[in-house]
């Protein structure tokens, strides 16, 4: 995966700043200093397994709670659509299997129920 390159980002100070200038994604996002370092290593292609070994060698972290945060924040640039091509896959791929091979179930409010508030009020009888 790779940020696309209309995608900038602005670093004064410990401010770092991300942008689109072809305006597909109309606005700026505030990063951390963790961030703005993924956000580098983005700027070359790259996969999320490495950006977790780079970042276990720069901080003072735990590789759960990185490998946690990377995909955290990946899945918010794809959301803005910062990547070259194809989305990424994020996090760990077999649990995602997982979860779309447990049955689904709806959850409907009670009959009857005899918890109030103002809502339920007004739009129950």
């Amino acid at each position: 995966m790779k940020l696309k390159d209309t995608f900038i980002i602005y670093t004064e100070g410990n401010d770092n700043i991300l942008m689109d200038s072809a305006a597909e994604f109309s606005g700026m996002v505030h990063c951390n200093p963790t961030v703005a370092f993924i956000l580098e290593c983005l700027k070359t292609e790259t996969t999320q397994e490495e950006i977790v070994a780079k970042m276990l060698e720069k901080y003072d972290a735990d590789e759960a709670t990185i490998s946690k945060d990377v995909a955290h924040v990946l899945e918010e640039l794809g959301k803005i659509g910062a990547f070259e091509g194809t989305e990424p896959v994020i996090g760990n791929a077999s649990a995602k299997e997982k979860e779309k091979n447990q049955p689904k179930t709806e959850s409907k409010p009670a009959e009857n129920s005899k918890k109030g508030g103002f809502f339920s009020k007004l739009f129950h009888k």
